[in-house]
């Protein structure tokens, strides 16, 4: 599917009431994780510069007073449970599949780029200093623990990307180049490698201009760019999560992306068993946010960056996606439908937080969110399952099969609005029938599945 194909779900929804949903076969065969309710809050002592959650933990690293510290804390009562002094100045962590190591970079005294490997128990087990200048590096790590590390460019340095086998922490060893010179002109935003196809693909999201690229990493044809999905945005990096930097991966020929930009929400796909990694996307929808703060994205230092204001989280199964702006305390919830042809993306509710976030964050297993103030660093956990979804599930239904028969509803969230009784009269108008949800919900059902 060409970008232009996309299947664009804009939408202005109102509530309307229907009646008690008939059987509509696999297409319903999906219910959303509820809306986040709120759970326990804790305010750090520093702005953290990266926050990693696992179900029973919590970590934050940065700075006070120019040195570098790391924080564990309860994940079910958020109290700081244990603290540890560093020699770097935080900037990026990342843990490893199995959640029992952490990699921290952070910048030296001399200014080099140093990764330090904690265990959970936050005690040194290894670490390796960067020979190159990198500036505001990113962390991923792939299951057979390769550390990938990518960076912006900037005036001490063009942006690049390395990697390193860290399979023994105590011993970390660097790998040949992944990525070609040509590439490293346009700054690395994030960078991560999925292992499902054979030889393996690294995936790399361009900060200029703002793009992912798809790269092979076999033997042969090591560096050939094969496809790349660019993004028409103001802001030079486009926010991402993904399944292939988390413990998730499963033998699947399909894996998602999720792309948050400007407030869109994509899902886009890519077939690891093909030869050409195509990446479609396959689903948009657009989020209501209210802007309501005074966040002016700076540059990152000494580079042509942007921070974006876009923040985006999301569970490994993507059953959980959270989507906000630092200028806003709203958080829109959004859930994979995976039973969809294609998949499609839909909206679960909102959360309305005390202040604006400065990052958000899920666990890979969904069942805890959480937000971090911009004003006052505080520390807000969100549990699964507990609030009601928005709309009514006859109405998904209804958006469902209009959406899988090519008449986009805007957002799939149970409310029959305008954008929903549009797409209603272009069925009607391109199929020549008429459709009366108000009196005839099931035979309603049954003509949209006829077509």
């Amino acid at each position: 599917m060409h970008l232009r194909r996309l299947i664009v779900l804009l939408g202005l929804a109102a509530t309307a009431g229907l009646a008690p949903l008939p059987a509509a076969g696999v297409i319903n065969d999906f219910t959303p994780t509820g809306l986040l309710t709120r759970g326990a809050a804790q305010a750090l002592p520093f702005a953290p510069a990266a926050v990693i959650a696992f179900d029973d933990m919590v970590f934050a690293a940065s700075a006070t007073d120019g040195k570098g510290k790391i924080l564990r804390l309860d994940a079910t009562t958020l109290q700081i449970s244990f603290t540890r002094d560093l020699d770097i100045v935080p900037s990026a962590m990342v843990a490893n599949f199995d959640q029992t190591l952490l990699f921290v970079s952070g910048t030296l005294e001399n200014g080099l780029t140093r990764i330090e490997v904690l265990n959970t128990d936050l005690n040194p087990v290894g670490g390796i200093t960067v020979s190159v200048p990198m500036q505001h590096p990113s962390l991923t790590i792939t299951k057979s623990g390769i550390l990938v590390v990518g960076s912006l460019p900037g005036s001490a340095a063009p942006g690049a990307v390395i990697a390193f086998d860290m399979s023994r922490p105590g011993e970390p060893r660097p790998l040949p180049d992944p990525l070609p010179d040509v590439y490293a002109q346009t700054g690395v935003a994030q960078a991560w490698f999925d292992g499902t196809a054979e030889g393996g693909t690294l995936f790399v999201n361009t900060a200029l201009p703002p793009s992912l690229i798809a790269v092979a990493t076999q033997r042969q044809g090591a560096g050939v760019k094969l496809s790349s999905l660019n993004f028409d945005d103001p802001a030079p990096v486009p926010m991402m999560a993904n399944l292939s930097s988390r413990p998730c991966l499963t033998g699947e020929a399909v894996a998602w992306f999720l792309v948050a930009s400007s407030g869109k929400l994509f899902l886009a796909t890519y077939d690891p068993a093909s030869s050409f990694k195509s990446l479609d996307i396959v689903s948009l929808s657009e989020t209501n946010l209210k802007n309501e703060g005074s966040f002016n994205p700076p540059y990152y230092n000494d580079t042509k960056v942007q921070v974006n204001s876009g923040l985006l989280a999301s569970s490994c199964d993507m059953g959980v996606i959270l989507i906000g702006n630092r200028n806003s305390r709203q958080v829109e919830q959004f859930a994979v439908n995976p039973k969809a042809k294609p998949p499609t993306l839909e909206k679960v509710g909102q959360l309305l937080l005390d202040e604006a976030p400065d990052r958000l964050l899920m666990t890979t297993s969904g069942q805890h969110g959480y937000a971090v103030s911009a004003q006052t660093n505080t520390l807000t956990r969100f549990d699964a399952g507990g609030g009601e979804v928005t709309g009514t599930e006859a109405a998904r239904t209804l958006q469902r099969l209009l959406v899988e028969k090519g008449f986009s509803v805007g957002p799939i969230d149970g409310q029959i609005g305008v954008r929903t009784l549009d797409a209603i009269n272009r069925f009607e108008r391109s199929n020549n029938v008429t459709i009366d949800i108000n009196r005839d919900l099931k035979r309603a059902f049954e003509t949209l599945q006829a077509f």
